[in-house]
C-alpha cells in the first residue's frame, strides 16, 4: 500500500518526535539548573498545579518552594523511547 504522506507530511512528523524526545532532556536540565523559567515554559499556559492552583506562575512557586528541600539533583536521561 503507497503512502499518501507528503514529504511536508513526513517532515513534520520527524520533526514532531525529534522535539518530544528533547523534552525529557529539557525538563533534566532545567531541574538539575534549577532554571524555573525554562522549566515551567515546558509546560502549557493553563498547567494544574494542585488543587487550587493553576498557570505557569503557581507552578514556578511549587517548584521553587519544592527545590528548596533538596541541595541538588542530577537527573540521567538515557535511553527512553
Amino acid at each position: 500500500m503507497a503512502s499518501t504522506d507528503t514529504l511536508a507530511d513526513k517532515v513534520d512528523r520527524v520533526e514532531s518526535l525529534s522535539q518530544i524526545r528533547l523534552l525529557a532532556s529539557r525538563y533534566a536540565l532545567a531541574v538539575d539548573s534549577r532554571n524555573l523559567d525554562d522549566l515551567v515554559g515546558l509546560f502549557v499556559e493553563d498547567v494544574r498545579v494542585g488543587k487550587e492552583g493553576s498557570g505557569r506562575d503557581d507552578m514556578k512557586r511549587w517548584f521553587g518552594n519544592s527545590f528548596n528541600k533538596f541541595k541538588a539533583s542530577i537527573h540521567f536521561v538515557g535511553n527512553h523511547v
